[in-house]
């Protein structure tokens, strides 16, 4: 399943089958979408680039995905029971009372008109004609009776059959009792006016829970498809935004969030990790510090750093952590046996000084690359409609008119062009000024710096530091 970070515009898989339904002579689609491991906020849904809200009969319902929520959706049922009858409601005879079946959270009913019109006996034509009805329901023991519907039925005048459907959520399963009342005279008498109704079918939803995995972000449709679906939806999206546990210094709470710092703890301590880690296995203040740099607010008049990733193929812990920390300029690691970051910041003062007294086997190397006159970054731009994008970073003293060796970059994770020339810029400074490399060793007692420190070396064979003879 997806795990969605940050913001980003998700294409869900389903969860579920569709489930057709006709309601008179319309039929709707009840659809079940997927969007992974939540929680998550939901907005602009869209199918294909129509916005949903330009669709008609339209109902969405979201489980955001909360830890320990229900899966269960109302609007995707687990079975819609049709019961068919042909009761005749008039007047004269008085309400009709039916029931539905257990368990119901939503009731629809069908009333069925052999007919709908008023002769003119002067000029031979049919005109329309009214019919009311008075709907009300109430669960089976209760004693009052709740209001469902009021309505005139005023349709276009009919000599066939014509069908009028009514939907009601009930909200709380049970067995309910539905009243239907003719608030009209009859018409059987007349020889001008037809508008008897039947009763032909009444409909019970059933709750259910298609997706037993609980904490996933879940979208419910229910859409009519008749004039305006071909078949099934196969590209609906929605934009997606995570909400995170975010640590302030003291206590956790649920945000919106895009920093890097908060998706690999997520990573490390939440659900999709098999082993999941523990709070004090983990170096919280240096992802505090590290969350700190990245939300720093940059001349763009955004953060530094945001990490906007779905997580959708087969990896490991190790390799998500590593991509997610690669968005803030970080690297994992471990410090004093507890899961840390190692940043890629200036530093200024050294945490150990080596020299060949407290180590031995220095071995230095130099890369003789190619100059590279630019890079092109690829990226997510949401203003292309979520689709990649290419940026060309050139370096200093280069442009598209004498630029010839460019290299590529993917930046998993980046949907700002201000954060992808940032990155460019970046990446072509250390192929510029970092061709060295260097080892030495010591002994684990003479070891007091960790990953990422800064050290001092004074060596003979570079000729570092000061020589004397003595």
């Amino acid at each position: 399943m997806p795990r969605v970070y940050g913001r980003n515009r998700v294409t869900p898989p389903k969860a579920a089958r569709d489930v057709s339904e006709t309601v008179g002579n319309t039929t709707y689609l009840r659809c079940l979408f997927d969007f992974g491991y939540g929680p998550l906020e939901l907005s602009d849904i869209r199918i294909g680039t129509t916005p949903i809200t330009q669709f008609e009969g339209v109902e969405t319902e979201i489980l955001q995905g909360w830890p320990g929520e229900d899966s269960s959706v109302g609007l995707y049922p687990s079975a819609i029971r049709q019961d068919s009858f042909s009761l005749k409601v008039s007047a004269a005879g008085g309400p009709q009372i039916i029931e539905s079946r257990d368990n119901t959270v939503e009731l629809g009913i069908d009333l069925t008109f052999n007919g709908i019109f008023r002769v003119d006996r002067g000029d031979g034509n049919t005109y329309p004609t009214s019919a009311g009805v008075r709907l009300e329901y109430r669960r089976v023991g209760e004693p009052a009776w709740s209001p469902w519907a009021d309505d005139v039925i005023t349709p276009a005048p009919t000599t066939g059959t014509y069908t009028e459907s009514f939907r009601k959520a009930v909200g709380t399963p049970g067995r309910y009792e539905v009243k239907i009342t003719r608030t009209t005279p009859d018409t059987e008498a007349s020889q001008e006016v037809r508008s008897t109704f039947f009763v032909t079918a009444l409909r019970s939803v059933q709750p259910g829970r298609p997706v037993l995995a609980k904490g996933r972000c879940l979208l419910g449709l229910r859409i009519r498809a008749t004039d305006q679906l071909n078949g099934t939806i196969q590209d609906l999206s929605a934009i997606s935004e995570a909400l995170l546990p975010v640590w302030n210094g003291t206590t956790w709470a649920y945000q919106k969030t895009r920093t890097p710092a908060w998706a690999y703890l997520d990573v490390l301590r939440g659900n999709a990790n098999r082993f999941p880690v523990a709070d004090d296995r983990i170096q919280l203040a240096d992802f505090l510090a590290w969350a700190a740099r990245t939300d720093a607010i940059q001349p763009d008049g955004g953060p530094k750093q945001t990490f906007d990733g779905v997580i959708d193929t087969r990896s490991t812990v190790f390799q998500t952590l590593r991509d997610i920390a690669t968005a803030g300029r970080a690297a994992p690691a471990m410090r004093d046996g507890k899961f840390s970051i190692v940043e890629d910041i200036p530093q200024t003062v050294p945490i150990q000084h080596f020299t060949p007294r407290n180590s031995w086997g220095f071995v230095g190397a130099k890369v003789f690359s190619e100059t590279w006159h630019g890079v092109r970054v690829r990226f997510v731009d949401p203003d292309r409609d979520w689709q990649q994008a290419e940026l060309v970073v050139y370096a200093d003293g280069f442009d598209e008119t004498n630029a010839s060796r460019v290299d590529t970059l993917d930046l998993f994770g980046c949907t700002r062009r201000a954060q992808a020339l940032r990155e460019g810029r970046y990446h072509l400074a250390a192929a510029t000024l970092r061709p060295e490399l260097y080892e030495l060793n010591c002994d684990v007692e003479n070891l007091l710096c960790t990953r990422g420190d800064l050290v001092r070396v004074t060596h003979d064979v570079p000729l570092w530091g000061q020589a004397g003879a003595g």
